[in-house]
């Protein structure tokens, strides 16, 4: 282990150890930074979009929609399981052709919706 012969001789164990820990930390703080951001983004969007209608989209229905639209993409992303995949499908093509899913904030998530 070429990085540890600086510090002289050092158990397989113990590197293995530091590298595995800093592997996971890494890993955490990559997630938590990309729930923060999106999180982030999809705030500011809502913001965006209150400032163009002067309105408090917090407790309206679209902005409950977002939230848990965002939820369920962010559950789509992390490979969870959703009792209402179908209907995200639906909301996905947007069958129905609800002009509410065709502004920018719900194209954005809607096409984070995807399956591997």
């Amino acid at each position: 282990m070429h990085g540890f012969r600086i510090g002289g001789e050092v158990n397989l164990n113990i590197a293995i150890s530091a590298c595995l820990g800093a592997a996971i930390a890494l890993g955490v703080s990559g997630l938590t930074s990309a729930y923060i951001s999106e999180s982030a983004e999809r705030k500011k969007a809502l913001a965006e979009l209150e400032k163009s209608m002067v309105a408090d989209l917090g407790e309206s229905v679209q902005g409950v929609a977002l939230e848990w639209l965002e939820v369920a993409a962010q559950k789509v992303e992390n490979h969870q399981v959703d009792a209402g995949f179908y209907n995200l499908m639906h909301m996905k093509m947007n069958v129905l052709g609800d002009p509410v899913l065709e502004q920018p904030e719900f194209v954005a998530l809607r096409n984070r919706l995807t399956g591997d």
